[in-house]
């Protein structure tokens, strides 16, 4: 019995889990820790690229939505294009599509940066259902600095303007057209012989865009200023621009050359080639 007894007390642990225990090794612990974090990164990614294509996808059906309320307007008026002159003030809506100046300095309306009625209210905003959303990238989260209060830390209330040359005028200031620009102008729809290759809507460089025109100079063939732009549009769909055409379908463009303006993707400035592309497609008769 006494050898018995001291056998048992020198007994060792054997390693394996007493019966009955339910609960998890440290070890074990580790092993799925490392698994979940081997998923999490193969799947992160995909979500990341899902979520981008959902916003493209997103901004680009707000841009047929206004694309066709812009096609309305000029079948209700004689195939007159609705008013683009820029930055009216709020009480001056009745006379252009989009009112305001977003932007700190130039012609500040800083009620303009969070006020969707200055969009909603004026000439196109019936036939967009006067849903402000169609005028905002849902990727477009930039905040200007400097803003003053009240509306410091605010995003802009709108990411889209529409292209100088569709009825783009100068009744409360120039726009920028270059030395020949303002003789191209679309009045009608019917001035349009190519409405496939004409944009109408984009999203332009939030660290920019102040009324709801975006501009493009036109000047004699071979000037340099051809080859570079002038507003840029932002490059925020994977380095890609989406863009609505006179004749109701929309594309998402990739650029050639892109650059950081402050955090926002868009066109190199000085890339011809881009420069070229979207001024052909802002007027028909442009001439590099």
């Amino acid at each position: 019995m006494l050898n018995t007894f001291a056998a048992s007390c020198d007994a060792r642990p054997s390693g394996r889990r007493p019966l009955g225990t339910t609960g998890f090794t440290l070890i074990e612990l580790l092993v799925v820790i490392a698994i979940i974090a081997i998923l999490a990164g193969m799947l992160l990614p995909a979500l990341s690229k899902a979520k981008a294509k959902a916003a493209a996808a997103t901004c680009g059906s707000n841009h047929k939505q206004l694309q066709l309320a812009w096609n309305m307007y000029y079948e209700d008026f004689d195939s007159r294009l609705a008013i683009n002159t820029n930055w009216p003030p709020l009480a001056n809506i009745d006379r252009t599509w989009c009112a305001g100046w977003m932007r700190v300095g130039g012609n500040f309306q800083p009620d303009s940066v969070t006020n969707e009625n200055y969009y909603t209210q004026a000439i196109m905003g019936s036939y967009f259902a006067r849903n402000a959303r169609l005028l905002k990238c849902p990727i477009d989260k930039y905040v200007q600095p400097g803003m003053p209060a009240p509306v410091t830390g605010m995003s802009f209330v709108r990411s889209i303007t529409m292209n100088v040359f569709m009825n783009g005028g100068s009744a409360f200031g120039n726009p920028v057209m270059g030395s020949l620009g303002a003789s191209l102008v679309f009045r009608r729809a019917t001035d349009i012989r190519q409405p496939a290759e004409n944009f109408v809507f984009t999203q332009e460089d939030p660290t920019s865009i102040d009324d709801g025109v975006i501009t493009s100079t036109i000047d004699a063939p071979g000037n340099a200023g051809n080859r570079s732009f002038n507003n840029r549009p932002a490059a925020t769909h994977a380095k890609a621009t989406t863009l609505s055409f006179a004749d109701g379908h929309v594309e998402n463009h990739r650029w050639n050359q892109t650059t950081l303006s402050s955090t926002i993707d868009v066109p190199v400035t000085a890339s011809a080639t881009d420069a070229i592309w979207f001024k052909t497609r802002a007027n028909e008769n442009f001439v590099p």
